[in-house]
């Protein structure tokens, strides 16, 4: 009894008792505060499980929804550090999305079940939450396990590890909390929110004197902003009105830069200081819209010292090379389209010879660098293993390696480009390696983060129409688009450390103006070779793509089955192949109707128009390099001439 008393008492006093903000700088003072944080929180599992039996006999669900909502409060003023101290725990047993998933470091193909609070919030505020009180008996069991092992390890929580777990912790509530990403159905979005930014602002408050003491005006300001930002939340009860675009530019991005500098004025090391492994992000940036913000030499995995600038331009002529194809009729420009997001406004490109379509709809290449797999079917790791795919395909350029570098050694001017750009090969500078790499160099220079609505977000500008302001609180909000899309590439990179690139199951029809509508057979991630993977769920489950310049890559979808954006909103409004009629109980996206508006769609594509950019990227070769014994070759083009 006496445990349950101490987690009765009013949440905020329990969670905050004996910490005033800027009362103390000791290091030490954060360290109780999370030990004593983690204890309240394990003390709200306990109390829930003991709500769970007493639901059982008195076939009542209220007192465990209050036990619930207690518990995800706990829950939450901590996670920011639950997060950074062992983020696979909090994904596989804590806080993980309410789907079946692959045990990554299995040799095998290992399927887990769903664990923690999204799988628990599914059940109690589903249709039948009594008859699956067992089930959640046996999730809040495996909590308060794993909760156990995690506190066993516990200890000093150093200064270096607040700033950056609070910095990922603003972000991680701006990407994935506010978008309703871990409330699949009791919608407490808004009060998650409320709880990590008051728990992230009380930890941070031990450093306000050490602060002030050496600048006053910006702990004055940090103060302010975190002040201000939790009134703004505690005023926010509707989810679907909440400004999300006002919060992101007045408090959290000026927070996450301020915090940035408090840590380099107290001399706190910074990430890479502590550790030198290359991260997705930039720590030293200061808005999540900045067009630094994330590293693309940790997704590329490339070198970052060695020749760019000869790589990249060496890449350039590749690319729009058709040299490298058999028939010397194909480049990979040809099915890549400079002025189409690098895409091409076909449902599926024409194969080789114009003898049919290849599998799949080309994907635009702008901001590709920004993941850890590629292809639609996430079949490769590396962008620069991209290459071999096309070059082997029988549809596509149909040769091989062997065969492409004999061909660019009979150039002198290709054999020079490659020696300057790869000057350690000096016995065969042209091989499979010099040749995917220079490619791969060259996608990754393919980046753009300038568009008209990064530029409103980081402040260089006060002019969005209000239509595109809407459209981005509708896609961040009602309309759930950044439940999958994340941001800030909007694409299926999970935030906050922006390494896991996410699939899934929508039910694209074949044609979806057909009275009677038929799933696409393509069965995406499950073939994609790759046996570990071959798991059921993934049974017509493709890449979740960027948005970013989607005005320009039409038409959409793997199958290119859509023509306009009107069309897409249209499919996710009806809650996809699942919501329209199709039997697929795969599905990841939500089957729900959104009901939206015609002007909330509109609003949405205006939103998604204003997230163009292709600046500096557009040009093209002004010549190819020459073959002095073969002069018909000469003459080719990447544009297709069938």
């Amino acid at each position: 009894m006496k445990k349950l008393a101490l987690f009765l008492l009013p949440l905020g006093l329990c969670l905050a008792v004996g910490f005033i903000p800027g009362s103390s700088s000791s290091p030490s003072a954060a360290t109780r505060m999370w030990n004593e944080s983690y204890m309240v929180w394990r003390l709200s599992l306990e109390a829930m499980h003991t709500t769970v039996d007493q639901a059982a006999s008195t076939e009542s669900v209220e007192k465990l929804e209050l036990a619930y909502v207690r518990s995800r409060a706990a829950f939450k003023r901590i996670e920011f550090l639950m997060v950074y101290l062992d983020p696979e725990a909090h994904k596989d047993y804590i806080n993980g999305a309410p789907l079946l998933h692959l045990e990554r470091k299995a040799p095998d193909l290992v399927i887990l079940e769903p664990k923690g609070y999204q799988p628990l919030d599914e059940l109690l505020y589903g249709e039948a939450p009594l008859e699956a009180l067992k089930e959640m008996e046996k999730l809040i069991g495996e909590m308060e396990a794993m909760g156990e092992r995690m506190g066993k390890g516990k200890g000093v929580i150093r200064d270096f590890q607040l700033f950056e777990a609070s910095r990922n912790g603003l972000v991680s509530l701006f990407t994935l909390g506010l978008t309703g990403f871990d409330t699949p159905s009791s919608g407490l979005a808004m009060a998650d929110a409320r709880n990590s930014w008051g728990g992230m602002r009380d930890f941070m408050a031990t450093f306000q004197d050490r602060i002030r003491s050496r600048d006053a005006a910006l702990a004055d300001r940090i103060e302010r902003t975190w002040a201000e930002g939790d009134q703004v939340l505690g005023e926010a009860y509707d989810f679907d009105q909440f400004d999300r675009l006002h919060f992101l530019r007045t408090y959290l991005n000026p927070l996450y830069r301020d915090l940035l500098e408090a840590q380099n004025l107290l001399g706190i090391e910074l990430p890479h200081e502590v550790n030198p492994l290359p991260r997705a992000t930039n720590y030293s940036s200061t808005n999540l819209f900045a067009e630094d913000y994330l590293n693309p030499w940790f997704f590329s995995k490339l070198p970052a010292n060695q020749q760019v600038t000869e790589r990249t331009e060496l890449g350039k002529l590749l690319f729009f090379d058709p040299v490298l194809s058999e028939a010397t009729d194909m480049a990979c420009a040809t099915c890549h389209h400079p002025q189409q997001g690098f895409a091409e406004a076909k449902p599926k490109s024409l194969a080789r010879g114009g003898q049919g379509t290849i599998q799949r709809n080309s994907m635009g290449l702008v901001n590709a660098v920004y993941a850890n797999r590629y292809f639609h079917d996430l079949r490769t790791e590396q962008l620069k293993k991209q290459v071999a795919h096309v070059v082997f395909n029988t549809q596509e350029f149909n040769t091989s390696f062997t065969a492409i570098e004999a061909r660019l050694n009979r150039s002198p001017e290709y054999l020079d480009l490659f020696r300057a750009a790869f000057p350690r090969h000096t016995r065969r500078p042209i091989n499979e390696h010099t040749i995917a790499t220079a490619l791969a160099y060259y996608v990754q220079s393919l980046r753009g983060f300038d568009s008209p609505f990064d530029r409103y977000v980081r402040g260089e500008t006060n002019e969005m129409s209000a239509d595109v302001q809407r459209g981005f609180n509708l896609f961040m909000g009602k309309a759930a688009c950044g439940t999958c899309h994340f941001a800030p590439t909007f694409n299926g990179n999970v935030p906050p450390a922006f390494n896991d690139t996410e699939s899934e199951v929508l039910g694209v029809p074949v044609d979806h103006h057909a009275r009677s509508l038929n799933l696409d057979p393509d069965r995406g991630r499950y073939d994609n070779q790759r046996p570990k993977e071959r798991a059921p769920f993934y049974q017509h489950s493709f890449k979740t793509p960027t948005v970013r310049n989607i005005a320009l890559t039409g038409p959409y979808m793997h199958n290119g089955a859509y023509a306009t954006l009107d069309d897409v909103i249209d499919f996710y409004d009806r809650g996809g192949g699942q919501g329209m009629g199709l039997d697929l109980d795969n599905q990841t996206l939500p089957p729900d109707a959104l009901e939206l508006e015609e002007q909330e769609k509109k609003d949405l594509v205006a939103f998604m128009e204003s997230l163009t950019d292709t600046t500096g990227m557009t040009s093209i070769p002004a010549q190819l390099p020459r073959f002095p014994d073969r002069p018909e070759w000469n003459q080719r083009d990447w544009r297709r001439n069938y």
